[in-house]
């Protein structure tokens, strides 16, 4: 063997462990670089999918059709069955109810400051 091989041989030798960390390292680097591009080259994919998926505008009146065809197919309509013209209805006949509450606690008021007046003889 030449020399030159011989100095090689002792080098590597010598400095084994640090070449082995030296290697470990880079085949770590080299398969979590490759985890990471394939992992951004899915998640781009589903990300561009999911984006043209979703619409761009919507009209209001499609879009109120979508939402109650969606409320009705998943069952919801049970849940909160009161609807706007429900409560209009509703805010005018307890607007009635809290005007006759307002009078009686007036009158029962009253009577209370009348029963607790000093008097005067």
């Amino acid at each position: 063997m030449s020399q030159s091989k011989v100095d090689k041989r002792k080098y590597e030798k010598k400095n084994r462990a640090s070449i082995m960390k030296k290697q470990k390292a880079k085949k770590v680097a080299a398969i979590t670089l490759t985890v990471f591009i394939i992992l951004a080259i899915f998640g781009g994919t589903a990300g561009y999918k999911i984006y043209k998926a979703i619409p761009k505008y919507v009209q209001a009146d499609k879009l109120e059709s979508v939402v109650e065809k969606t409320w009705k197919d998943n069952g919801y309509e049970g849940v909160l069955p009161a609807t706007a013209t429900d409560a209009s209805e509703d805010t005018s006949e307890s607007g009635a109810d809290n005007n006759e509450n307002d009078e009686a606690s007036e009158s029962s008021t009253d009577n209370n400051e009348n029963e607790n007046a000093p008097e005067n003889n």
